[in-house]
């Protein structure tokens, strides 16, 4: 029985040495490359491997809606920026385990300076002198806007190939559909016919 608790107090200390060999490693790395966050327009961090953001640019600090040192102090990233999938499923964590470069699109969250977040997060993984993964560097897109406009882009496009009163497709629609099958039909030499079928009821 003694003999299963050394062995159990032996692995985790060896499990906190790594995780503090791992802190040392990132530590010295973000010292190494304190300006390399600032060229990211996006919000950007780095990340260690207990999800704990040990440094970000001003973008990373102004999404989260919070001061550099609130911050430092909250550091768990799931707690700056939260997802739908927090804390089940963290996609930071995800990014974390990674051992490659990895994209999560189409991710729907929330921080405390923007209430509703659509964003794109991209990680690549930092690496130690003996290639255990230490970190990653989190880049954040906030695509709130272009979603925005792409909803509406997508409402007047249907709005202009239809009606406005029946919400059936109009001319404009039909003289889409009638080119693209025209041109099927000379490229895949075949016939084609047309059938106009009017029908004015309205009561």
């Amino acid at each position: 029985m003694t003999a299963i608790r050394n062995n159990t107090l032996l692995s985790q200390s060896k499990i906190e040495k790594q995780s503090q060999d791992a802190q040392a490693a990132l530590t010295d790395w973000v010292s190494w490359n304190k300006g390399l966050l600032d060229i990211f327009l996006d919000a950007c961090c780095v990340v260690d491997i207990t999800n704990r953001v040990v440094h970000f640019n001003v973008a990373f600090a102004e999404l989260c809606g919070e001061s550099y040192r609130k911050i430092l102090k909250i550091g768990n990233f799931c707690e700056l920026i939260k997802t739908e999938q927090c804390p089940k499923q963290c996609p930071a964590i995800q990014i974390i385990t990674s051992e490659k470069a990895l994209r999560i699109d189409e991710l729907k969250g929330r921080s405390k300076a923007v209430n509703k977040l659509d964003m794109i997060l991209a990680g690549i993984p930092i690496f130690s002198e003996h290639g255990a993964v230490i970190g990653s560097i989190i880049t954040i897109r906030n695509v709130s806007a272009e979603s925005e406009l792409q909803k509406k882009y997508d409402e007047r496009k249907r709005d202009s190939i239809t009606d406005g009163l029946t919400r059936l497709f109009n001319k404009t629609y039909a003289e889409a559909v009638l080119i693209r099958m025209i041109k099927m039909v000379v490229r895949e030499k075949m016939r084609i016919s047309l059938i106009f079928f009017f029908r004015y009821f309205f009561s």
